[in-house]
């Protein structure tokens, strides 16, 4: 994904599943081709690395959708501030503004590494703080 892809994505689902992925490591996994009622049409599902076997039990009835239960990162600030952590804990200072106009930016800075600065702006802070971290992960993917 580019930086222009990612700064373009709005709050929502799919900015989750891109946090989840690239910034937590979960991985997709195709979903079962069985249910209690035998063979169902899948698509894959998003689990945590924390989970070896999603599917232990047979799932509920029917067409088994994308499943991803993964944390409201873009919209929920508790969530979101679960990525704050983890990058602090690699090092990383951080800021929040909410600048005029009513958009916020967030800024994380590598010191520890190479001095890197990856700043987004958003409508809501939790969606600076996904999109900046994606950045940040998308430059450390390149090295």
């Amino acid at each position: 994904m580019t930086r222009e892809e990612i700064l373009a994505m709005k709050p929502g689902r799919e900015l989750d599943k891109l946090v989840a992925e690239k910034v937590f490591n979960w991985r997709k996994v195709p979903g079962p081709k069985t249910d209690y009622d035998g063979p169902c049409e899948s698509f894959d599902v998003l689990v945590p690395p924390t989970i070896a076997d999603p599917f232990p039990l047979y799932p509920p009835k029917g067409v088994i959708k994308p499943w991803y239960f993964c944390e409201y990162w873009s919209t929920d600030n508790t969530a979101a501030w679960g990525i704050v952590e983890r990058f602090k804990s690699k090092g990383y200072l951080f800021s929040l503004k909410n600048l005029v106009g009513g958009i916020y930016e967030f800024i994380l800075t590598d010191w520890e590494g190479k001095c890197d600065i990856y700043l987004a702006q958003g409508d809501i802070p939790t969606e600076a703080i996904c999109k900046s971290a994606l950045l940040a992960v998308l430059e450390e993917e390149k090295a």
